[in-house]
């Protein structure tokens, strides 16, 4: 932990102790708080590996953190801390063993899902990958350890019918608002919360998403998102109450939380499958676009995947579309059994 020292010039100097001695080191500012800040990050370079604790390192990644992770992310990690902490103790670095943490593993998994287990284990893995490339750890434990494995669930989008049955059910305008540009469009839900009127060009039909400091993109990567005539109607007949083209009364921006258990609500008020929620709203697009006919690559665009392989788990045929295509075998495959079973011994057993 630094000392500030203010110099006659009015700028602050860290002080460190050091293997022994004191080191100085000027901040550069005549500013107290932005001088602890500039002490924290200069601080890594003056601290004993061996004397890091878990709680200590948060305390180090923390003020570097919001350069590369969004905000959600960094309240996951600041979870997983805490939650490794209380279970494990504010153990030092070194001290950290593949056993520590298989009986965290255990420990958790008897208290939340393995889904939520599962997370706090990556986002330890990836605090502690920070660390060692930061010098402050030799090796990474949670590198010897396999995460959990959670058995694949249902994947499921909404059918056209489903999709009515719960608008139908849905009172308030705005979220039935929402949740149609959702399905017209394939954005995520984030993303149409954070929506900005000037991010909205209705004669061209197309939103201009981009990253902004109070909301970064999931790839951090700007797209432009196309509107077709339900999305744009959608947003054209949308009562202009602030910067935010969707937000409540007061002219404030709905929470992702709010418009998620408000949206599940309505499912089971339709009397569909708990299975269904918010993001199914995403795979109806990628899936009735692709039911439409449009091509593969160009699904991938519109929502904005950087990898094939991800689009593709939002593609769901339908049986009707399965069975029509199993059916184009038929003729093949007649002539494969006339050929082996004769017509006369050609029976089902």
């Amino acid at each position: 932990m630094a000392t500030l020292i203010q110099r006659k010039n009015g700028i602050w100097t860290a002080v460190f102790s050091y293997r022994g001695r004191r080191v100085w080191r000027t901040t550069g500012t005549r500013d107290r708080e932005h001088a602890k800040m500039i002490a924290e990050q200069i601080g890594c370079d003056f601290i004993e590996p061996k004397n890091i604790t878990v709680s200590r390192l948060w305390d180090i990644l923390m003020p570097v953190l919001p350069a590369s992770l969004s905000a959600s992310t960094i309240k996951l990690d600041a979870s997983a801390f805490k939650t490794f902490i209380r279970i494990c103790g504010d153990l030092p670095l070194p001290a950290i063993t593949p056993y520590t943490i298989e009986q965290f593993k255990v420990a958790r998994l008897n208290e939340v899902s393995p889904e939520k287990t599962s997370i706090d284990f990556r986002s330890l893995r990836a605090s502690l990958n920070r660390a060692r490339k930061m010098k402050l750890l030799v090796h990474n434990p949670f590198m010897d350890c396999q995460n959990i494995r959670i058995p694949e669930k249902e994947q499921r989008c909404f059918s056209e019918e489903e999709l009515t049955k719960v608008l139908s059910v849905i009172n308030e305008d705005m979220l039935a608002r929402i949740v149609m540009i959702a399905a017209a469009t394939g954005m995520r839900v984030g993303e149409i919360l954070s929506l900005q009127w000037q991010e909205v060009n209705l004669m061209k039909g197309e939103i201009h998403l981009t990253n902004r400091r109070d909301f970064q993109l999931k790839n951090r990567r700007s797209r432009v998102v196309m509107l077709g005539r339900a999305a744009t109607f959608t947003i054209g007949c949308t009562p202009k109450r602030s910067a935010y083209v969707f937000s409540d009364e007061q002219g404030r921006p709905f929470k992702t939380t709010t418009i998620s258990v408000r949206f599940k609500r309505a499912v089971r008020k339709a009397g569909l499958s708990d299975v269904l929620h918010f993001h199914s709203l995403r795979h109806f697009n990628a899936s009735q676009m692709s039911d439409s006919g449009v091509p593969f690559d160009q699904v991938q665009r519109l929502l904005g995947h950087l990898s094939s392989s991800v689009t593709q788990n939002y593609i769901h045929s339908n049986k009707e579309q399965l069975w029509n295509s199993i059916r184009k075998l038929d003729p093949i495959m007649d002539r494969l059994v006339e050929g082996r079973w004769p017509l006369d011994q050609n029976t089902v057993s």
